[in-house]
Parts: C-alpha cells; sequence; structure tokens
C-alpha cells in the first residue's frame, strides 16, 4: 500500500477534527479476546440471508439480512488488532462520507451504541457507523423500502459487549 497524500492527510485531519476525533473514548481499550460473530438469532425480526467474506482483510465479512416485504439491512463487520486501529478505519470511512459532518448516533437520539458511533442524516436512521474495542460495524439499510437500523445496531453492541476482552492491549 503507498503512503497517504499530503490531500489525504490533510482530509483525514479534517475529518478528524470535525468529528471530534480526540474525544473518542476507547482508542486505548483492549481488544476482544475471540473473533466476534454475530448470533442472527437475536437479531430479529431480521433473517440471517448470506455472509460474504472480504477479501484481503482478515477478520471481516459483511451479513446480509432481510425483513418485512422490501427491507433488508448488510452489516459489515472488522474486527482489528487493536482498538485504535478500529478508531483510525472509522476515520477511513467518515471520509468517504459526502456529509461534511455526520451526528454522533445520541444527537439523532438513537441509543447510545459503541464506544463511538454515527448515524446517517435519513429519517429514519438508515445508517450506522461504530467501533466497539477493536470491532469496527458498518449497517445500512439495502432494501427498497427504509428500515431504521438503530435496534440492529444496538443489538449487535451488546453481544460485542459480551465478548471477554484480551489481558493487553
Amino acid at each position: 500500500m503507498s503512503e497517504p497524500s499530503a490531500a489525504e492527510d490533510l482530509r483525514r485531519g479534517t475529518v478528524k477534527r470535525v468529528h471530534g476525533f480526540d474525544d473518542w473514548p476507547g482508542r486505548d481499550g483492549p481488544p476482544l479476546a475471540a473473533e466476534f460473530l454475530p448470533d442472527h438469532s437475536e437479531l430479529r425480526p431480521l433473517t440471517f440471508i448470506r455472509r460474504d467474506a472480504l477479501p484481503d482483510a482478515g477478520r471481516a465479512f459483511i451479513d446480509h439480512l432481510s425483513g418485512p416485504p422490501g427491507t433488508s439491512v448488510a452489516v459489515r463487520l472488522r474486527q482489528y488488532p487493536t482498538a485504535a486501529d478500529a478508531h483510525e478505519a472509522l476515520v477511513d470511512v467518515l471520509t468517504m462520507v459526502m456529509a461534511p459532518r455526520l451526528p454522533h448516533c445520541a444527537e439523532r437520539g438513537a441509543e447510545p451504541v459503541g464506544d463511538v458511533c454515527f448515524c446517517g442524516l435519513a429519517e429514519p436512521i438508515e445508517t450506522t457507523f461504530f467501533v466497539r474495542a477493536n470491532v469496527l460495524v458498518r449497517i445500512h439499510n439495502t432494501g427498497e423500502r427504509p428500515v431504521a437500523v438503530t435496534a440492529l445496531a444496538a443489538a449487535l453492541d451488546r453481544q460485542i459487549q459480551r465478548v471477554p476482552r484480551s489481558a493487553t492491549s
């Protein structure tokens, strides 16, 4: 992989500043002690359809879920070696968002999830990005009918929190 350009460094710095990166909690926390895999039975009324592995991404995949007619959701999950790595990856995600700033989930009235969480601007909330420990989760609506993804984000966050942490970070 090539070194980031000066423009990329500037963009990352701006995104960090605008989204309050210096105040994000959890960057120094311990990583999960085991690989995290969602328990789909706890994600009702959504039904697991399939999992697509992400090439060259280590512990990373996209789970496709469906719900009531016309609704579907994609959950993209990647587990990094450290929490700091996951936080930096969230910055990378935020650099690709078209909005100049995404609100924290709490600003949108959503249940707080993760160490840090951002929600999309649509109503209902169709996109959520969050980090818990060393896991980055991206959830977005992929169906014809809009569906809020905040309850799904909260359910996944509860599952991640049940995984023991490593003794060292």
